[in-house]
């Protein structure tokens, strides 16, 4: 009776087991399907500020999370996993404030890599990204002066950088 007993045990063991291993596998494959159905892109976007010392300002870690945190907001579905900024338009150095103009105005040019399963989407609208940047700015404790924003459309991102490399080789070997 203790042998059928065991064995009853060790049989109901390797069941759930082997369930717990069907389910454990039905779950990663569900994550992979995921995975492999989002696609990484890439936009840039101009940010047109009050002045320069903002968009010094702007250009930092609290100011690629704001980018980052107005973006996701403007395009909902998507997920930012980089952002680069730098500074446009604004000089090293200047004599006097009073003596020149810049022709350009300040801003900050962002790069921003981002992930989604339902395609790059529509650019976001400029006033909708303005406000959402100055919002995001204010919660980071940074200035609110982005005053517009600009977009480029986004592209896929090239998953190999050398991608092309071998057609081109092609072609030069090919006219020799």
């Amino acid at each position: 009776a203790a042998a059928s007993t065991t064995a009853a045990t060790t049989a109901a063991a390797t069941t759930a087991a082997a369930a717990s291993t069907t389910a454990a596998a039905s779950t990663t494959a569900a994550a992979t399907a995921a995975a492999a159905a989002s696609q990484t892109y890439k936009m840039s976007s101009t940010v047109i500020v009050k002045d320069c010392k903002v968009a010094k300002e702007m250009d930092s870690a609290k100011g690629k999370t704001a980018f980052a945190e107005a973006l996701t907001k403007s395009m909902p579905g998507i997920t930012v996993t980089d952002t680069q900024l730098s500074v446009v338009n604004c000089p090293a150095r200047r004599l006097s404030e009073e003596l020149r103009k810049l022709s350009t105005e300040p801003g900050v040019k962002s790069d921003f890599t981002f992930t989604s399963t339902t395609g790059a989407g529509t650019q976001p609208k400029s006033d909708v990204f303005t406000t959402n940047l100055n919002t995001a700015l204010a919660d980071n404790g940074l200035t609110a002066g982005a005053k517009s924003a600009s977009f480029a459309a986004a592209t896929t991102a090239p998953l190999d950088p050398n991608a092309g490399f071998a057609r081109s080789e092609e072609r030069r070997v090919g006219k020799e």
